[in-house]
């Protein structure tokens, strides 16, 4: 691959990754679009997140501002007494609070917290759902059972699937939309928000529900189009993640490890690490610490695979492979026993229910994925910061690349997996690599706006109606 624009060569590409120049019809509208739209899901965050990202001024810029200047038609759950989240959440987005119309921090088991904003610079209104914070959110998280929701893809039973713990989630945010019946009034005819489009967007745990509350809305708000950052890697099947194409955009920086997170990839690096380990010639702590901190040849620390193990180290192998076995057969046995006790239905009475509860598996064996399509920040250039020295750290430069979503299906063991996935360094370098294609999309714009067959300049346009542009001259395209 070329240098820069017309390819990005990065030791951080995925095997199917393509540069943006390199598929006809893509818009850098679309990545400029992405990083407008991020500073959303760090608003939805509140209060924790912003004085993260300002430790020597949060506290001093939130105040008590909120509870002397709130504005009386903004609605507000479960806020603190100076309402520091909603303050923080119109620092975030550059909004004045009273273009935060809604807000519920509201916090429980597959309750997540969102906002919702009104942005008359593009024209829509934006509902942004809150990312892992809590413990509640943590049981969200490993509730990773599937839930059929073939319906709404409008596919037959048994071919599409979502997260159960988000999908229930995204249930919480539509039913509570659904009662206060806020975006129906603002988005209905006659209102002067009429034209604005719904953009829902979350990071994460929030990345994932908004990815499913897209699908329980698309079907009312047929232009809704959604923004996924960093969303974990257990959202959807197969089947569902491609149709998820239409709406949903997703952004992975690097090597974070959540969307590379789900049952069948912990598995595949518990595995991995147990061979390793048997493998290894070395103490494990000085594998474990030489991996996580700093850059090592594997052929170093481990054995070559040819190379006969010791009897103890072949047995441990044996032992584990015969354990992982039994397991996998145990768990089979579970999901067909839950078939016939789901379908038993409610005549079976309450003693039934609660027997069938408790047999219930925790997770199944099927494979899941990111939603839609996905955009890929992958590091193309890393240099010491003054003095060299690792304590002043490395200026990363990233570029962006598409990805699929089948090249996220294993974890990736390193310094950054976890730095890669904070919300604020997901904004910062997607920003980064937005203003390289900030004049680019400008161009694109000027063209999309003069073209009668662009779709109006919605929101997402761009992606999800990619044929349309690729008749655009040679020099908007390639960039």
């Amino acid at each position: 691959h070329e240098a820069h624009r017309g390819g990005v060569k990065s030791a951080q590409r995925t095997a199917n990754s393509v540069s943006l120049s390199d598929v006809n019809g893509i818009d850098p509208h679309d990545v400029v679009e992405a990083a407008y739209f991020s500073r959303y899901q760090l608003g939805a965050y509140g209060w924790p997140l912003y004085v993260f990202m300002n430790l020597g001024t949060g506290f001093c810029r939130l105040g008590c501002c909120g509870c002397l200047g709130a504005p009386q038609d903004t609605a507000t759950h479960g806020d603190n007494g100076c309402h520091w989240n909603r303050r923080a959440s119109s620092l975030q987005t550059q909004l004045p609070q009273t273009d935060i119309v809604y807000t519920n921090f509201h916090n429980a088991l597959y309750q997540t917290p969102y906002i919702v904003c009104l942005d008359h610079a593009k024209r829509v209104l934006v509902v942004a759902c809150r990312g892992t914070l809590s413990l509640a959110d943590c049981l969200t998280d490993a509730s990773a059972l599937e839930t059929d929701v073939s319906e709404l893809f409008g596919r037959e039973p048994g071919t599409c699937f979502a997260h159960e713990g988000m999908f229930t989630a995204a249930s919480y945010v539509k039913a509570d939309l659904d009662r206060t019946g806020l975006v129906r009034c603002l988005l209905k005819e006659g209102n002067v928000y009429r034209d604005y489009q719904l953009v829902v967007t979350g990071h994460s745990l929030g990345a994932g529900t908004a990815s499913c509350l897209a699908l329980l809305l698309r079907k009312e708000y047929p232009e809704l189009f959604c923004y996924a950052y960093s969303p974990p890697g257990a959202v959807f099947n197969l089947e569902g993640a491609e149709l998820a194409r239409d709406f949903i955009f997703s952004v992975v920086l690097g090597k974070d490890m959540v969307p590379r997170l789900g049952v069948a990839q912990l598995e595949h690096l518990r595995d991995s690490m147990v061979r390793a380990v048997v493998r290894s010639h070395r103490s494990k702590c000085s594998v474990l610490g030489k991996c996580v901190c700093c850059r090592v040849d594997a052929d170093s620390l481990l054995l070559d695979e040819s190379a006969e193990s010791d009897a103890e180290s072949q047995e441990i192998l044996s032992r584990f492979l015969a354990h992982q076995q039994r397991d996998h057969a145990s768990r089979q046995q579970q999901l067909q026993q839950q078939q016939p006790q789901q379908g038993s239905g409610g005549d079976s009475g309450s003693g039934a229910k609660a027997k069938g509860a408790t047999a219930r598996p925790l997770y199944n064996n099927r494979k899941m994925y990111l939603p839609g399509r996905v955009l890929h920040l992958v590091k193309t250039e890393s240099t010491p910061r003054c003095c060299g020295t690792k304590l002043c750290g490395k200026r990363r430069q990233y570029a962006a690349v598409w990805a699929d979503v089948q090249d996220f299906q294993e974890m990736l063991v390193s310094p950054l997996m976890i730095t890669d996935h904070l919300p604020d360094e997901v904004h910062r370098r997607l920003v980064e690599v937005a203003a390289d294609y900030e004049g680019s999309a400008s161009d694109a714009s000027r063209i999309r706006s003069s073209t009668a067959s662009s779709g109006g300049g919605r929101i997402g346009a761009s992606t999800r109606f990619s044929s349309d542009y690729s008749r655009l001259p040679s020099d908007a395209s390639d960039a």
